[in-house]
């Protein structure tokens, strides 16, 4: 097997992972948001035999997030697109709730389950079934080299801690090299915060009023999680809109599901009042027994927006149901890229004299977990991809390696 990263330099700082033998290539992609709309050189991958040209790859396999899948918006269309059932069912509802386009090349994994992509076998295993099944994948070449990747290691709710974790790492049992995302390896002066410490903060701010305005991103369930428990400390219902709803309902793990949670709704805004018949019937509807728009005029609340939805609030401070507001942005702030709608958005309800609060979550990178994972598969050394900084790091992480721009591993 040879292994290289592709797009190190790239602006978004993002790096796809390849690995291929004489006869086979394949790509994994974890990263951030790869941009949108046409290609264009330094902004949206041009990848040759990946994106542009003919096509090359054998596969792509997607290990984690919905908003994190957009190198299939630029994928040759004959090239496979693998990945689990459920982040497969979310990057779908994606598509349909932000009109990008749905691809029909999408193959469906299943946990535990070997496939064989000519002289490759990968297998995935389930870390998080919370957050849309992140997946650990398991690469076996025809001499039985392994490479195990992980599309996340920042430790949410414990997850890792679990008889399952142990399970997966048995089952493995040995690998030759470890890949995964760093990120957050080597972050210093940010604020890593326990879950108790964001929920706390959120507490504090949104304890001062009868009403909160929350921007936060409809993906991110750890978020959403964190407000709907401050929230229910400060005596407030929890009101989603209809794209949260939807992918917390589809998650159904620690995330607020208006289907199945205490004192969480759904709101359907009137941006999508123009949509079709089907489209209502998939993700309006089914929420229509949990709508929050009757009991936000009898109870505190608190609402996510987001820049679609400046209708719906101009009706509801007409309607006298916002009196005592603030608006707090709840972001990953490593993830923030520049958004006009967005700022125009905020600069919109600050001109309303509405309070506003910023609070950002960095993500805690669980290198203990990631120590635990060398210690039990005895790799040749683990490899970090996407560290932009370097303070440290090597003291954190046993076995460390950093790949040089264009540098090759051949197992």
């Amino acid at each position: 097997m040879e292994i290289k990263t592709i797009r190190k330099d790239n602006k978004a700082k993002n790096e796809i992972l390849e690995i291929s033998t004489p006869n086979t290539k394949i790509a994994f992609a974890f990263g951030e948001d790869f941009g949108t709309g046409d290609i264009e050189e330094n902004v949206n991958p041009i990848i040759d035999g990946l994106t542009v040209g003919n096509p090359s790859y054998d596969g792509v396999f997607i290990l984690r997030n919905p908003e994190n899948c957009n190198i299939l918006n630029f994928t040759i269309k004959t090239i496979p697109i693998y990945m689990d059932r459920k982040l497969k069912n979310a990057f779908e509802m994606y598509c349909d709730l932000y009109n990008r386009e749905k691809k029909n090349n999408i193959i469906q994994m299943v946990e535990n389950e070997a496939i064989r992509i000519k002289d490759l076998e990968i297998t995935f295993f389930i870390v998080d079934p919370s957050n849309y099944n992140t997946a650990i994948v398991k690469v076996k070449d025809h001499t039985g080299k392994t490479v195990v990747i992980s599309g996340d290691f920042r430790d949410y709710n414990e997850k890792y801690k679990g008889n399952k974790f142990k399970s997966i790492l048995s089952y493995i049992n040995h690998a030759d090299y470890v890949f995964f995302e760093g990120k957050y390896l080597g972050k210093t002066g940010l604020d890593h915060y326990s879950n108790l410490d964001m929920i706390q903060k959120i507490k504090n701010i949104i304890g001062q009023y009868k009403q909160a305005l929350i921007i936060q991103s409809e993906t991110n369930l750890q978020i959403a999680y964190n407000i709907y428990q401050a929230a229910l400390k400060t005596n407030k219902i929890f009101v989603e809109d209809i794209c949260l709803s939807n992918f917390s309902s589809l998650a159904n793990g620690s995330s607020p599901n208006p289907l199945t949670s205490r004192k969480a709704y759904a709101y359907s805004s009137f941006n999508f009042e123009g949509k079709d018949f089907e489209f209502k019937r998939k993700y309006v509807n089914p929420f229509y027994f949990c709508s929050g728009k009757e009991k936000m005029k009898r109870k505190k609340f608190v609402l996510n927006v987001n820049p679609s939805m400046l209708q719906d609030i101009l009706v509801l401070q007409k309607q006298d149901i916002l009196y005592d507001t603030c608006v707090v942005f709840a972001k990953d702030k490593k993830c923030l890229k520049k958004d006009q709608e967005l700022d125009e958005f905020i600069n919109t309800l600050k001109a309303m004299e509405y309070d506003y609060y910023e609070i950002y979550n960095y993500g805690k990178f669980n290198t203990e977990i990631i120590n635990k994972i060398i210690q039990r598969l005895k790799p040749i050394c683990a490899v970090a991809l996407e560290v932009e900084k370097e303070t440290n790091i090597y003291d954190k992480i046993e076995s460390l390696k950093l790949l040089e721009e264009n540098e090759k591993i051949n197992i």
